[in-house]
C-alpha cells in the first residue's frame, strides 16, 4: 500500500495528486492572504495537493 494524500479542495485520498505547490515564502510572510491562510491552519513549509478534477476545476473553470 502506497502513500496517500488528501485534496485540498474535494478531500478525497489521492495515490498521486496532479497539482503539489507550495508558499512562496516573501509573500506568504507579508501578504494579508498568507495570514488568512495561517488562520486557516496553513504553514509557510506546508505542501498543497489536488487531486485532477479539482486542479482542473481551479485552472479551467475559475
Amino acid at each position: 500500500m502506497g502513500y496517500k494524500t488528501e485534496c485540498e479542495n474535494c478531500g478525497d485520498l489521492v495515490d498521486e495528486p496532479f497539482l503539489m505547490g507550495q508558499f512562496h515564502e516573501d509573500e506568504f510572510l507579508s501578504n494579508e492572504l498568507g495570514d488568512r491562510l495561517k488562520e486557516a491552519g496553513y504553514d509557510l513549509t506546508d505542501t498543497i495537493t489536488f487531486c485532477d478534477e479539482c486542479t482542473f476545476k481551479i485552472l479551467v473553470r475559475a
